[in-house]
């Protein structure tokens, strides 16, 4: 589309060559397919849509190249997308757009209400960056719709535990402020900043803790308000979220893997995909392995985002990188509540020369958990264990959770059901009558890695084993009211699981809060591969609670599933 003779940034210019492969000239949108299911559209697997947040991103790319033929292909986007946002006060969508064209929001399940945050701060970008770039019709549009967003922020009012969706408002009502001289979005936005720094700041860090996606999303709206904005005020505000995402990288990183150690509150795969990790490598500066990539540590083909202009990783926080001892184990707290010690959230993470493992002291197992996880190097790639609860076809089960003690190279972890879950989404489908039908319960620890292979060295012990490591899994305790559990070993090729099965995989009407007694407990270490022993534990279940004891390791929990 941009001529050569176009002086580009190069991020943009590879932006742009990506993203010819994707527009679609007949409707004068890029397209995609739908490449998985999702908690809000209804749209098969495979369909052809085109992405309201992808096309705004487009629009960017194009205004920022600035040709005769990009600003009319930006103002085209415009005219489709613009209208597409639910423009009506009254409305419980309203502020909002659609994820895609073919989609409009009332046949969405629910609509996204984040749409309002992730279209608005791209309007921001726009009609901060490029106002003279567009028509004033179009300039008019856009900040109609753009204050439309920030007042449907503002009326939403996210709590600042929601951490992405928390910041990302603050800057699309900052920068609505600044735009449309709003005086009270302005002192909202302030507000919300302040708020939300001090409460991640109470939390020992950022409450969405170490999530591949969502401290990069976060990382990069805050490169982003620092390009658009220009209350220094704000802006003070902004610069001190950004180091706090930086920290939050730094804790986790495990130069040697190339991998965010876990454990991980929220992510869409097991590795760091390719593209988060470039993204990663090019504002630190410092070496960081990277596995060649593979079906496993690859994302399916998808459009890029618009490269927000990037910055480096703050100085301190890297010198803290390359300072740190080649093993060491570190504790962090990120979740906390005085008056309710339950919800306490702490990572344990033990980093090794070429290995690291990662737990969380207490988190439920939705499918973007990762509260159990540990690398390895596996060659050119890595090696990947964790553990979950699942049922039917290996489906991750958010009405469960674990609650784990770690010290070094060793986890000793109990599972136990929860009572105020969904079953694969956090929170959106929970059933009406709090019944799950399943198949197939299970706990399950899975190695994925060339050649990964289990066995069973010693009766009752299992090593799941890749590389010249070994995950080594000592059972402790089973109980499930009157169900039996027993423990299997699958071996599939470069991937082995150790399953707990509840009665034989047999199907369950399952309701959490009429369980009386729910409890598998075992230990997990991580050792060079060679001989494996047992983890010897007491484990004493009285007065409805469980309490499990091994070596230095003590893990209670309640019997009858709770409230998380």
């Amino acid at each position: 589309m941009h001529s050569s003779a176009t002086e580009l940034r190069p991020a943009l210019a590879d932006y742009l060559d990506a993203m010819t492969a994707f527009f679609d000239a007949d409707l004068g949108l890029p397209v995609h397919t739908v490449q998985g299911p999702s908690y809000h559209s209804r749209m098969p697997v495979g369909a052809r849509v085109h992405d309201t947040r992808y096309s705004l991103d487009y629009c960017l790319g194009l205004l920022e190249e600035g040709s005769p033929e990009s600003l009319a292909r930006a103002e085209r986007i415009l005219h489709l997308v613009l209208p597409l946002q639910d423009r009506d006060p009254v409305s419980a969508t309203y502020g909002v757009w659609p994820y895609f064209v073919e989609e409009p929001l009332e046949r969405m399940r629910p609509p996204d209400q984040n749409w309002a945050d992730f279209c608005g701060v791209r309007l921001a970008h726009l009609l901060a960056r490029f106002p003279e770039r567009i028509s004033d019709f179009d300039r008019k549009a856009a900040t109609a719709a753009l204050h439309a967003a920030a007042r449907a922020i503002f009326r939403r009012n996210v709590r600042a535990a929601y951490t992405n969706i928390c910041f990302k408002g603050a800057v699309v009502c900052a920068a609505a402020a600044e735009l449309t001289g709003d005086a009270f979005l302005a002192d909202y936005a302030r507000a919300r900043l302040e708020s939300f720094l001090a409460h991640t700041r109470a939390n020992g860090g950022l409450i969405e803790y170490t999530s591949p996606t969502y401290t990069l999303i976060v990382l990069v709206e805050a490169e982003r308000a620092l390009h658009i904005l220009r209350d220094e005020a704000v802006r003070a505000l902004v610069e001190q979220v950004r180091v706090l995402c930086w920290d939050d990288i730094v804790v986790a990183l495990h130069p040697a893997t190339g991998q965010l150690c876990g454990p991980i509150s929220r992510t869409y795969a097991d590795w760091l995909t390719p593209p988060l990790a470039a993204e990663i490598r090019a504002r630190l500066d410092v070496p960081i392995f990277a596995p060649a990539t593979t079906a496993e540590n690859s994302a399916p083909p998808a459009m890029p985002l618009y490269p927000v202009p990037a910055l480096p990783c703050p100085a301190e926080l890297r010198e803290s990188l390359l300072a740190r001892a080649p093993e060491h184990t570190s504790r962090r707290r990120y979740v906390y509540s005085p008056t309710e010690p339950k919800r306490e959230r702490t990572a344990t993470r033990w980093f090794g020369p070429d290995a690291c493992l990662g737990s969380c002291n207490y988190e439920n197992l939705w499918t973007q958990r990762r509260p159990i996880l540990a690398y390895w190097r596996a060659g050119e790639s890595v090696a990947m264990l964790k553990a979950g609860i699942r049922h039917d076809d290996d489906r991750d089960f958010a009405s469960s959770a674990f609650r784990a003690a770690q010290e070094g190279r060793a986890v000793l972890a109990v599972a136990s059901l929860v009572t105020d879950r969904g079953d694969f989404h956090d929170r959106l489908d929970r059933p009406a009558d709090g019944v799950f039908h399943i198949a197939n319960l299970h706990v399950a620890i899975e190695l994925a890695g060339p050649g990964a292979t289990i066995s069973e060295p010693a009766p009752g012990i299992f090593a799941l084993a890749c590389a010249g490591w070994q995950g080594v899994v000592t059972p402790h305790a089973a109980v499930f009211d009157t169900h039996a559990i027993r423990w299997v070993a699958s071996q599939y090729t470069d991937k082995a699981v150790l399953r707990a099965v509840v009665d034989d995989g047999t199907a369950l009407d399952l309701n959490p809060a009429a369980v009386g007694e729910f409890a598998i407990a075992f230990s997990l270490t991580l050792e060079p591969t060679g001989s494996a022993s047992a983890v010897p534990c007491t484990t004493v279940c009285e007065a409805g609670r469980i309490l499990c004891h091994a070596g230095t390791l003590t893990v209670e929990a309640p019997l009858k599933p709770e409230a998380l």
